[in-house]
């Protein structure tokens, strides 16, 4: 019962019975009442809509409502507040269906015995109150069962479901009327029914159910007996972890995944945390490294490497985790002491709020042993190199010298030819036949010749050993000083000569000018017996350098000829007929050689020749 007093709001238009009513409660001897009346239902809603009431005693003829239905007005307006029916007469009909349609009891005025009254209301209170509760319960039970998120079912003797929750319903796409006809093991695959016999007393299982479209859902299932009255039921609480075993299948795939990527690397893989403990590796480090899981767990990734070593991994995993990134080389050493060089990458990454480090290696030892030989081969052939270089320079040496040597030591005797073969031709040429004649002119023609063989052998020398000295010049310059003395030496000469302007250049001033000459010297001899003989001296820009030519229109030459143009003493045409010494182009291909350039020569029989060279830089 209620601590405070009960307030019963009187609905009586006879003031004389509404004091009768009072009058009994107060000789019943109960003063936790409190009453108050109004004689219409009019008065009786106003009441009833502004204030608590714990009771209603309603008569049923009211001036403005008689009869049942002023009992079932009231009923619909405020079903909260319990209603005992006054009537005046003893009708058992009427009361019935009062009580049918909600009130709590009925009583007839004038007929009460003793303390009934107070009883009936005190019981009519009560059992509202507990019918009302009863009621909430079964709203909360109903709420539960229509927004729970697990799947919940009250299961029969017989195995078939009861009551289900809405979730039943949402998940396995079934309608409750059909559910409600249905057996739970029909859900159940039946693999898993037979491995779980007993289903009534499951504390934490899991097992997978068919929902309408045939589908598989995996299910947490948790199970109880509940005795209810004369029978027993059970309660199943059942949880869809469908998602969550997928998302573990996709976990563990990607970590099976993992775990061959780290395994398939060519070489080894390390995680490390911030302390330098290594966290995961895969199998081809421990293999190397001959330790066991427990060895490497947790371990610091400084005992790995020898001692000279520690410094260089300390580097490493320090830049890594200040910089985000590093490498560098380090010697790891093995439980049995073997070394191995490993070339290391180190990226830091972060997981669950906390730093790491990634490291790779890739066994060094194959590059190292290659960089070994690369070295021991480098010293030999330098030794080598040195070795011949000497023995080259020194044949170098020897030749030019010999070559000197000759040409000086031929002179003299040559010149004594040549002198006596003047004196004969001052003295005895008239007297002599014409064969005297041709003998004595032909002596001394072989003398002049072989005099400016001589000559052009001792250039070839002095060139070899003289050094570069780079400037920068205007080849146009040195080209016009070249064609100014040979018009000087053969003023007679029709020729077109055209010199491209501004061609700058770099090297040695009397070495180019040696290059020129010898160039432009065979372009105007070879170009003799042209009228319209014609002479070019121009410059082509390239990529990387600039190629210089000089070009004539004179009698050319055989294009598979051209390899023998700078080999000394080599000559295309008769000598009769174009005086050299066959020297001249050889002397112009050691020069541009030694300015770390290269020379070239194009050509047509009668169509004329081009001579290109490039200079280094």
């Amino acid at each position: 019962m209620p601590t405070e007093a009960i307030r019963i709001l009187i609905v009586e238009d006879n003031p004389g019975d509404a004091r009768l009513i009072e009058i009994m409660l107060k000789e019943a001897g109960v003063h936790d009442f409190t009453t108050a009346r109004v004689p219409t239902k009019l008065d009786a809603f106003a009441t009833l809509a502004n204030s608590k009431w714990d009771l209603i005693l309603l008569d049923l003829n009211l001036p403005d409502s008689s009869g049942i239905a002023t009992c079932e007005s009231f009923l619909v307006e405020f079903p909260n507040v319990p209603i005992v029916v006054l009537t005046g007469i003893d009708d058992q009909a009427i009361g019935e269906s009062a009580i049918r349609m909600g009130a709590q009891d009925y009583l007839v005025k004038g007929n009460f015995g003793e303390g009934a009254f107070a009883r009936a209301l005190r019981f009519s209170i009560d059992r509202y109150q507990f019918n009302r509760r009863i009621k909430e319960d079964e709203e909360r039970f109903h709420l539960i069962m229509e927004n729970a998120n697990d799947l919940i079912s009250l299961v029969d003797q017989e195995g078939r479901m009861r009551n289900v929750s809405a979730s039943f319903e949402r998940t396995l796409g079934f309608p409750r009327s059909q559910l409600l006809n249905m057996k739970m093991a029909d859900l159940i695959f039946r693999e898993d029914l037979a491995r779980i016999p007993d289903w009534q007393c499951l504390r934490s299982a899991t097992f997978r159910v068919k929902d309408s479209h045939g589908r598989l859902r995996h299910i947490e299932g948790y199970s109880k007996v509940i005795p209810w009255r004369s029978e027993q039921y059970v309660f199943n609480d059942w949880r869809d972890i469908t998602d969550r075993i997928v998302y573990e299948e996709e976990l563990r795939k990607e970590r099976m995944f993992t775990e061959f990527s780290i395994n398939a690397l060519p070489g080894i893989f390390i995680l490390i945390d911030e302390r330098s403990r290594m966290v995961m590796w895969n199998e081809k480090f421990a293999s190397i490294m001959e330790y066991g899981h427990g060895e490497l767990q947790h371990s610091s990734i400084g005992m790995l490497c020898a001692n000279e070593a520690k410094e260089a991994i300390g580097n490493i995993v320090r830049e890594g985790f200040t910089e985000g990134s590093s490498s560098g080389e380090i010697e790891t050493i093995s439980k049995s002491g073997k070394c191995y060089p490993y070339f290391l990458t180190a990226r830091r990454m972060s997981m669950d709020g906390r730093g790491y480090l990634i490291i790779t290696g890739i066994d060094i030892t194959a590059r190292k042993q290659a960089e070994d030989q690369v070295r021991r081969l480098n010293e030999e052939l330098e030794m080598r190199v040195a070795d011949r270089t000497a023995q080259l320079e020194m044949a170098n040496s020897e030749l030019e010298a010999f070559n000197f040597s000759v040409s000086h030591d031929l002179r003299t005797p040559l010149a004594a030819v040549e002198s006596f073969a003047r004196f004969l031709k001052e003295d005895i040429y008239n007297s002599c036949d014409d064969r005297g004649k041709d003998y004595i002119d032909r002596i001394i023609s072989s003398s002049e010749r072989m005099e400016h063989l001589i000559a052009d052998l001792l250039n070839l020398s002095r060139i070899s050993r003289v050094s570069v000295q780079p400037a920068a010049l205007y080849l146009d310059e040195i080209a016009e000083k070249v064609v100014a003395e040979l018009k000087r030496t053969d003023s007679d000469r029709k020729i077109r000569i055209v010199i491209e302007p501004q061609m700058r250049i770099r090297g040695d001033m009397r070495l180019l000018s040696v290059v020129m000459d010898n160039l432009l010297s065979n372009a105007w001899k070879f170009t003799g017996g042209k009228g319209d003989a014609e002479i070019q001296v121009g410059m082509k820009k390239g990529d990387d350098q600039n190629v210089y030519f000089v070009r004539d229109n004179g009698i050319g030459f055989n294009i598979n000829d051209a390899g023998r143009l700078f080999e000394p003493f080599e000559q295309l045409h008769e000598s009769k007929q174009y005086e050299g010494t066959g020297i001249g182009l050889a002397i112009v291909k050691r020069i541009i050689t030694k300015h770390g350039g290269a020379v070239w020569a194009e050509g047509k029989v009668n169509e004329g020749a081009t001579f290109y060279f490039t200079i280094g830089q």
